[in-house]
């Protein structure tokens, strides 16, 4: 069994993670990642560690013309409404360099893609890194695309949440 502190540490390494990327970025949050990160150094430690600015994951955001390099912090698939912003988000910017950060993890991502076979690689994390150089407007510009499971957050030593599957149980009137 791991001690306690293994555990406990978990969701600072994971932003630490996250955080290594962000020097001279944009970076791009949905909802659920910003609320873990509120519990995990909030916005400051974003800036701390560099970032230029920080957005909301949203069809209406972009990067300025002096913004390069673009970060996204994303608790969903790679697929569906979540590609289509980060598309739109490209679209509207000019990003040389883009990482995109998943909390779903590449297994989930190949069964949502029915695919259920043992891959070697990371064929979807890779695609869509092609996706990101074609929305780009240049294949040799640069694309990563990182699992970072960013879903818990540590209240006291004691209690870790996880403020991102809130929707899997929810308060009930009784809890209240």
């Amino acid at each position: 069994m791991l001690p306690i502190e293994v555990f406990t540490c978990f969701p600072g390494q994971m932003w630490d993670k996250v955080l290594s990327k962000v020097k001279k970025a944009v970076v791009f949050m949905d909802d659920k990642c910003a609320e873990s990160l509120h519990w995990n150094g909030g916005a400051t430690s974003v800036f701390e560690a560099g970032a230029r600015n920080l957005k909301e994951f949203s069809s209406f955001e972009a990067g300025g013309e002096n913004e390069p390099k673009a970060v996204f912090v994303v608790s969903t698939l790679l697929k569906g409404r979540t590609a289509d912003i980060i598309k739109d988000i490209i679209g509207l910017s000019h990003f040389q360099y883009c990482v995109v950060f998943t909390t779903v993890a590449h297994s989930i991502q190949l069964l949502a893609n029915n695919v259920t076979a043992e891959l070697e690689e990371n064929p979807v994390f890779q695609q869509f890194e092609e996706k990101l150089s074609e929305w780009m407007g240049d294949m040799n510009y640069t694309a990563e695309v990182i699992h970072a499971p960013v879903v818990f957050t540590q209240v006291s030593p004691q209690l870790l949440l996880t403020p991102i599957f809130a929707h899997l149980f929810p308060l009930l009137p009784q809890d209240l």
